[in-house]
Parts: structure tokens; C-alpha cells; sequence
């Protein structure tokens, strides 16, 4: 009986289907790590609040979760006239339709978070709960409770 040692088509095929198998578990294994533990900064900004309805926030108030879990502590806020946009339908063919007009009796609340969370390769998050630009999160500070967006996330704060 003759063995034949040449390498063919099929043989190929064969290794690049492990080759795939073990680069998908790798990436799954990689994505699925654990993270680390890590100190980070983000901002809620909430649009729109009536003026007289702004809450003394001070640094180091803790802030949670409607379901309790801690988000951080306040490290600042600002508190801003808040604006409105809108399309402006009389405007001439070729000109920017936008525009932007003072809320009046409103105002924009922006809060600073700091925050000890997990760091993994797709974000931050703080117990269950992922922290990234343009998500909309709830915050609980004292009696204010409110929904927000956050509008950056740095790390190493």
C-alpha cells in the first residue's frame, strides 16, 4: 500500500476551518474577559429642566441608579440657558434650515461624574450598567431624580 504525502486542496481547506475555529474563540474569549477595575469621568447632560427646579448638587454627593447602584460621585455641574432646534421651513433653497433659539424658563444641567467601574475593550461600565456617549441614563442624587444623556466619557479621571 502506497501513502501519499502530498499536500492537496482539501488539505487546506481543512486547516484554514481550524484556523477560523481557534481565531473566532480567541476574539470570544477576549471580548468576554472580565476587564479591569478603573477610574473614569463622564457627564450627564439633562436638556431641559424648569429654572426654579434645579437642584443644589455639591461635589462629592453620591449618585445612583433608579435601582440602586452607585454611579459615582458629583465632582461638578453647570448649569446652562437651555437651547432648542429646530427646522426653519422659510428658509431659501441652499441656506442651513436649522436653527437654534433660547428655552426660556429652561434650563440645561450638565453633571460630572467620577466613577470606579470596569474597563473592557468595548467601554466603561459601573456595576451592569454601560456609560457611553449618546446613551440615556437615569441619575439619582438626593431628592432629584432624572433622565439624562451622557455626553462624554474620559478615563484615568
Amino acid at each position: 500500500m502506497k501513502i501519499n504525502n502530498k499536500f492537496n486542496a482539501l488539505d487546506a481547506v481543512i486547516i484554514a476551518v481550524f484556523l477560523s475555529l481557534a481565531a473566532v474563540l480567541a476574539v470570544r474569549s477576549f471580548s468576554s474577559a472580565p476587564g479591569r477595575t478603573a477610574e473614569f469621568g463622564y457627564s450627564v447632560t439633562v436638556a431641559e429642566l424648569d429654572s426654579g427646579a434645579i437642584p443644589e448638587l455639591k461635589s462629592g454627593d453620591t449618585v445612583y441608579s433608579p435601582d440602586g447602584t452607585v454611579l459615582g460621585t458629583v465632582s461638578r455641574t453647570v448649569v446652562t440657558d437651555a437651547v432648542q432646534t429646530f427646522t426653519d421651513t422659510r428658509v431659501v433653497a441652499g441656506a442651513d434650515p436649522l436653527r437654534t433659539v433660547t428655552a426660556y424658563g429652561k434650563s440645561r444641567l450638565i453633571i460630572y461624574i467620577t466613577a470606579s467601574g470596569t474597563e473592557k475593550n468595548t467601554g466603561y461600565s459601573v456595576g451592569d450598567i454601560p456609560v457611553k456617549v449618546g446613551t440615556e441614563m437615569t441619575v439619582c442624587v438626593g431628592g432629584f431624580t432624572s433622565a439624562g444623556t451622557v455626553t462624554s466619557v474620559n478615563g484615568g479621571e
